[in-house]
């Protein structure tokens, strides 16, 4: 199913289970990659952490073809939570333990979180630096009920403003440091994953192209969003 809003073509892929969706999501970005790079030498992709990310980066680890393809692409985290790296809530760390480090990918650009807020925030900027003139090909990102992307939550206060990245205090959540939606809206395509009864509100949203303010619904693309939803 494709709709269509101000800024790109959206596209709806729906599966009847969570495990129909990751098994597609995985087959699509081995694909994707092998695609990419037999036109290009390498390939910059920003990533998530969270549960439903992590299922698909192990099932991608079992297709030795995405094994070799990750050898060639560079992973960028878009958030994170201000927790150590080994805390087992620390997505940088469980994308690492889990994905990365069982493959030989060109680079891994992720908050380091042991500084002061500030200096992670300086830390982070710095290295995203050296994206300014590479292409972003492409975006797995997650949201929730409340329409939040990264860490850009409707209610959140932003801390320390860096240029690409910015820390802030979100309700109930903590502190946490998020890719700006400028540097989101870098990437070529973006994948939004909406898996599951508990997503079903937002995806319907995404189904009839809707306007909302929400963080989610302000991604824009020079070529396209793929919202990848479940029944269950």
């Amino acid at each position: 199913m494709e709709v269509y809003n101000d800024a790109c073509k959206v596209e709806l892929v729906s599966s009847e289970s969570k495990e129909e969706a990751i098994e597609k999501i995985s087959k699509d970005l081995a694909m994707f990659l092998k695609e990419k790079l037999n036109e290009i030498n390498e390939v910059n992709i920003y990533v998530s952490g969270g549960n439903t990310p992590l299922l698909i980066y192990e099932k991608l680890l079992l297709n030795q073809d995405f094994v070799t393809y990750a050898s060639r692409c560079r992973f960028i985290m878009v958030d994170e939570r201000y927790l150590d790296f080994i805390d087992k809530n620390n997505n940088s760390g469980q994308c690492w333990r889990h994905f990365v480090r069982n493959v030989n990918c060109l680079e891994y650009i992720y908050p380091k979180t042991n500084f002061s807020l500030k200096e992670s925030v300086l830390d982070w900027d710095d290295k995203l630096k050296i994206l300014y003139n590479k292409t972003i090909h492409l975006s797995i990102l997650g949201t929730a009920s409340d329409g939040h992307v990264a860490s850009v939550f409707p209610m959140s206060e932003v801390l320390v403003q860096g240029d690409y990245c910015f820390s802030c205090h979100v309700p109930k959540v903590g502190e946490r440091l998020s890719l700006t939606m400028d540097a989101l809206n870098k990437s070529e395509e973006h994948w939004v994953i909406a898996l599951g009864k508990e997503k079903e509100s937002i995806a319907e949203m995404a189904k009839e192209n809707n306007n909302s303010k929400m963080p989610i619904f302000q991604l824009s693309s020079k070529k396209s969003i793929k919202w990848y939803v479940s029944k269950n």
